[in-house]
């Protein structure tokens, strides 16, 4: 532990170190940085949390090394830390990122210091992380093969026959089982199908054990599992972990799962090393209302950063209502005189919400054609009920699609979309399908002479291309950002090296694909396709549609929040009676609709646009008496 004390002098440095010249860190956010004991610490979103917890590693660098060689560790979900320290941090990059420090995802932590040393230590097989697919046919196979799952196998195609699941095939249910404290549990159901002494249950967990221990094969949630199983064995792996890093960051330690967290609270020792807990519970979006998990609550002692330069306080106080606790925001920013704004419409008006957001952009003046304007919404499922993005613009994509997998740079801008999110496994999965079909243009054949298939490429991968294909998908993992330009030689120089009989990667099998397949498209100035954007015909802005868990940790200088449906109710329905103070019921749904809209909200440092349908808006008048409204029913006068 340390328990030194910040100067002025040190805090200044940082400043002209990390900050706009002529900016400083606000009085909440001093108080962490001086702070170095193990904590809890809630920020608000553009409260700058992770250019804190930079002036923390600035400092510690300047003390490094510390006593009997420990380190620093920090983790988060995506490799953002990692760029930031490279970026902003250049001249302390080496010394934090070397030994005895780790800077990298939470999932990459545990894999290389707790459950792959575990693994090999119960089983002679080569690890295998695959993803739940592919896990799930490898169970089928098992089920159907041997009579011992006799009763899970049974169990399985009953529910399927009879309809009881929202799971319609055999290949899903069994993608989305899993096991909670022994208990079998399905993804979307928060009750058991089987209890951990039912006879289902316990072949579950036998087949499990008969993968690793025959095959090698795990998914990326068993690692966690088995981490567990280490930790609660090994008891000395905490001290050993405690004492090598003497200061552990976990950053958006809202967005872990409960195995996360079970497994973090065991790895290290809060009073023996400082550990802080960096996160803001109402931006927990990524565990769903479906997830076990329980929403992060900061100890009551916890630090607090409630100051933001990103937006205005005409925004910050529309997000105060949406906060646990309606706690207060105070922005750092001139008053902007931009008044949050409204857009009503009815159906057959719908279409012309993104028409009338642009016209609200001129009026205001905010006309930079190379400005970030996005409209956003929660539910973008084509075929789900109600309300969804893709009603207020024919053009909307909500997925890749075949498209994908047709085309050379989809999967590539599909790989990076993934890596943002830090869903690694959904980004491995995308690159062996890319794999497959360049083997198929090539007319390479398996062992059999059969075409490579999505499946059967993963046993070439292994027996041949292990540790090529292994080094591949490490490396998309530690590049500085995920955009074409730095994926798309990672892909190609993976594929060339597992394709060159030399092992020196001097074949080009990219010159030997199709035209079509590697046909370029526009280049966004991120590096992705330019595809869910409208142009606005009077200055040129791009509109770009995404989704609200896609611009979590974005800034927009205007935001349009498009109000959608689900289960018979729409997210800004549910979140009126934050506004109102009218009684709500405690539900999952209507929590999980209140922080995608403080999410949502919080994006733009200058215009908040929300588009509401008239029956939202009809009878609620009051909840938005703090807004300038537009009415795309009677052309948009306000």
């Amino acid at each position: 532990m340390c328990d030194w004390e910040v100067t002025s002098d040190e805090i200044e440095a940082a400043e002209k170190l990390l900050l706009p010249q002529g900016f400083h860190f606000a009085e909440d956010a001093q108080d962490v940085i001086r702070y170095w004991k193990s904590t809890d610490v809630s920020a608000c979103p553009g409260s700058g949390k992770t250019t804190v917890l930079l002036a923390k590693l600035k400092l510690l660098a300047d003390k490094m090394p510390f006593e009997n060689g420990a380190g620093i560790c920090v983790l988060s979900h995506t490799n953002v830390a990692v760029n930031e320290i490279k970026t902003k941090l250049s001249d302390y990059a080496e010394k934090l990122m070397g030994y005895p420090n780790y800077v990298g995802t939470i999932q990459s932590f545990v894999d290389y210091f707790i459950t792959f040393p575990y693994l090999r230590s119960v089983t002679s097989e080569p690890i295998q992380l695959v993803d739940n697919k592919v896990y799930a046919q490898h169970l089928i196979k098992l089920f159907h093969s041997n009579r011992a799952y006799q009763t899970i196998n049974n169990k399985i195609n009953t529910t399927i026959r009879q309809r009881q699941s929202r799971y319609t095939d055999s290949a899903s249910y069994v993608e989305n089982l899993y096991l909670y404290n022994g208990a079998l549990m399905i993804r979307g159901q928060e009750k058991p199908i089987a209890r951990a002494s039912a006879d289902s249950a316990k072949q579950y967990s036998a087949a499990v054990k008969e993968l690793l221990m025959k095959e090698g094969l795990v998914t990326y949630n068993h690692a966690y599992t088995y981490a567990l199983s280490a930790l609660s064995s090994n008891t000395s792996l905490s001290s050993l972990l405690s004492k090598r890093f003497q200061f552990v960051f976990i950053d958006e330690y809202q967005d872990c799962s409960q195995i996360q967290r079970d497994i973090l609270s065991m790895e290290f020792n809060d009073e023996t090393c400082c550990v802080f807990r960096i996160g803001d519970p109402d931006q927990a979006i990524y565990n769903s209302e479906n997830e076990l998990t329980e929403d992060w609550l900061p100890a009551a002692d916890a630090l607090h950063i409630s100051s933001s330069s990103r937006y205005s306080q005409e925004i910050a106080d529309i997000l105060s209502p949406l906060r646990s606790g309606k706690l207060p925001i105070n922005s750092l920013t001139e008053k902007s005189c931009i008044t949050p704004s409204v857009i009503i419409f009815d159906d057959s008006t719908i279409k012309c919400v993104v028409n009338k957001f642009i016209v609200i952009l001129e009026e205001l003046g905010l006309n930079d054609p190379d400005g970030t304007y996005k409209a956003i919404g929660w539910i973008k499922n084509e075929t789900a009920a109600g309300r969804k993005i893709g009603d207020y613009w024919d053009g909307f994509q909500a997925s890749n699609g075949s498209m994908s997998e047709n085309r050379y740079w989809p999967m590539v801008d599909a790989i990076c979309d993934e890596l943002v999110c830090g869903k690694i496994y959904k980004a491995e999965s995308i690159f062996r399908k890319l794999l497959c079909r360049v083997l198929k243009f090539l007319k390479q054949t398996d062992d059999e002479g059969k075409t490579y298939t999505f499946t059967t490429v993963k046993k070439a991968l292994d027996d041949r291309y292990f540790d090529v294909y292994r080094k591949g998908i490490m490396s998309l993992t530690t590049i500085p950002e995920y955009s074409r330009l730095q994926v798309d030689p990672i892909v190609r120089s993976t594929i060339n090296v597992m394709l060159d009989p030399s092992g020196e990667g001097k074949v080009d099998a990219f010159s030997a694909l199709p035209r079509y397949f590697m046909e370029d498209t526009v280049i966004h100035s991120t590096g992705f396709a330019n595809r869910n954007v409208v142009f606005d015909p009077i200055r040129g802005r791009k509109i770009i549609f995404s989704t609200i868990h896609g611009v979590k940790g974005e800034t927009h200088d205007a935001t349009l929040y498009l109000e959608t449906e689900t289960r018979r109710s729409s997210d800004i329905k549910r979140i009126i009676a934050q506004y109102t103070g009218a009684r709500q019921e405690n539900k999952k749904i209507n929590n999980y609709s209140r922080k995608c809209a403080y999410v949502g909200f919080s994006r733009p440092r200058k215009l908040l646009c929300v588009a509401i349908h008239e029956k939202t808006y009809t009878g609620n008048e009051d909840a938005f008496k703090a807004w300038k409204i537009y009415d795309c029913r009677d052309n948009g006068k306000p």
